[in-house]
């Protein structure tokens, strides 16, 4: 007798490929060898391809997010200069001139030595501070957007070493590295492309 309650009557979860792949590795351990043994090895395999393939989804997909947040930091950094510029040029606007030009004589005079001169336009041109350059973005940085957009997550999640697509040598010197050190090997992948793929300032 069967029931709607039997795993194998809804979607297929984390847990039961695990089950799956438990249930196939020992029926083909116990088979005599033939091709429906064969087949449950190969299933095998493939479901453990398909675990392995969920877990570097898992552990990339946290990658991004952690790449988003510190674009979100940059983006905020960015945001807080530009501000600070806004209001530096503002004051810059507002100040007051710092000496008056006679157009007649030439000679440049302060107000407490011409104390009419603000008021005689006829005579005096008033000089301003020259304004503070605009700041430019230092070396080794970028200007990023705070949301990245498709084609630098798509980039961002391709650069990532795999056995399929990527070069065999760069695979090979990938697989040789310890846990810790592939994971910061893809994070840096990742920035990297997400950054050439960022839209540059003059598409902007």
């Amino acid at each position: 007798m069967t029931t709607n309650n039997h795993p194998a009557h809804g979607p297929v979860s984390l847990e039961r490929l695990h089950q799956i792949s438990e249930i196939l590795s020992k029926a083909a351990a116990q088979s005599d060898g033939g091709n429906l043994g064969y087949a449950m090895a190969d299933a095998v395999k493939v479901i453990d391809e398909v675990l392995e393939l969920r877990r570097n989804y898992l552990a990339l997909r946290g990658e991004i997010e952690d790449v988003q947040a510190q674009l979100y930091e940059a983006e905020n950094r960015n945001e807080v200069d530009a501000t600070e510029l806004q209001e530096r040029r503002k004051a810059e606007m507002g100040n007051e001139p710092v000496r008056y030009l006679n157009k007649f004589s030439g000679a440049c005079v302060t107000l407490e030595q011409q104390p009419n001169a603000a008021d005689d336009a006829a005579v005096y041109v008033p000089l301003y501070a020259a304004p503070q350059p605009v700041p430019v973005v230092p070396d080794g940085y970028v200007i990023v957007p705070i949301v990245p957009t498709e084609d630098m997550i798509i980039d961002g999640f391709e650069s990532v070493p795999d056995p399929h697509f990527s070069d065999e040598k760069e695979w090979e010197e990938y697989e040789a590295l310890s846990g810790c050190r592939q994971a910061a090997r893809r994070a840096e992948l990742c920035w990297a492309a997400m950054i050439k793929a960022a839209p540059k300032q003059e598409n902007i």
